[in-house]
């Protein structure tokens, strides 16, 4: 069995909570995180360890930013444990005008999302409208 690359703490109530280093760091920067849609494992090809890979719904702006809407900057993003994806895709939300859906995919995030599984699927048809 491989180890889960991915952060873990347990809740006052005893609950644990397992989840990609970024989503905390986004918290620490003001946002917030209403919700978990989906949660995968993926297993790495190089080393014993699985990804956990998330999508998660957030806002563009952090919460208390004079600009936020709640509705126009609502968003959903994939997120994932691996270090490609730690230090080479995830957005620096500190910086200046850098928002949360500016992250970029890691292969991970790419074999677990359905829409992108479609595009590289040369048996799927496009419909026309």
């Amino acid at each position: 069995m491989s180890e889960l690359s991915a952060d873990s703490r347990t809740t006052v109530d005893g609950q644990l909570v397992l989840e990609p280093e970024w989503v905390d760091y986004l918290r620490s920067q003001g946002y917030s995180v209403d919700a978990i849609n989906e949660a995968h494992t993926v297993e790495s090809t190089s080393r014993d360890i699985s990804h956990l890979v998330v999508n998660i719904s957030t806002y563009d702006k952090p919460q208390g930013s004079a600009s936020l809407d709640l509705l126009e900057d609502k968003t959903e993003l994939w997120v994932c444990s691996c270090e490609d994806w730690q230090y080479n895709q995830s957005a620096d939300v500190s910086e200046d005008m850098v928002k949360p859906s500016d992250s970029g995919r890691c292969k991970h995030i790419l074999s677990v999302d359905r829409v992108e599984r479609a595009k590289n699927d040369e048996n799927q048809a496009e419909l026309g409208l």
